[in-house]
């Protein structure tokens, strides 16, 4: 349902944008090159659509509290691929949020294991 409604949000969006921005500026997306029809399309449908996919194919197999931290790690792949894909630099402070976004996802995923190691038994 949730990859469905993605599909067709445009529309209100459309009408909104249609009624309340500024008559000038109403029509300027008729302006815009086929490589940005393309990276739009791209983004938010196919990226869209294969996410969700994905992210539902996990929450079938898996259960949520398992799956759900790694959420925390979008970013840190979204970094990855400017750097692979358009050669940016990793910025000191963003080095310091990977490694707390790291730290954060090791401390959900094995944090239960060390309670339980340390919690005395009745």
């Amino acid at each position: 349902f949730v990859v469905w409604s993605s599909s067709v949000a445009i529309l209100p969006f459309m009408a909104l944008s249609l009624t309340f921005d500024d008559p000038s500026l109403r029509w300027r997306w008729l302006d815009a090159r086929p490589s940005s029809w393309l990276a739009g399309a791209y983004l938010g449908w196919v990226a869209t659509v294969l996410g969700y996919s994905l992210w539902t194919g996990l929450l079938k197999r898996h259960p949520a509290n398992r799956v759900a931290p790694f959420s925390l790690g979008v970013p840190v792949v979204g970094l990855a691929a400017g750097v692979g894909i358009l050669g940016e630099v990793i910025t000191p402070w963003q080095w310091a949020g990977i490694a707390m976004v790291v730290a954060a996802l090791v401390c959900v995923m094995l944090g239960g294991r060390f309670n339980a190691v340390n919690r005395p038994r009745p």
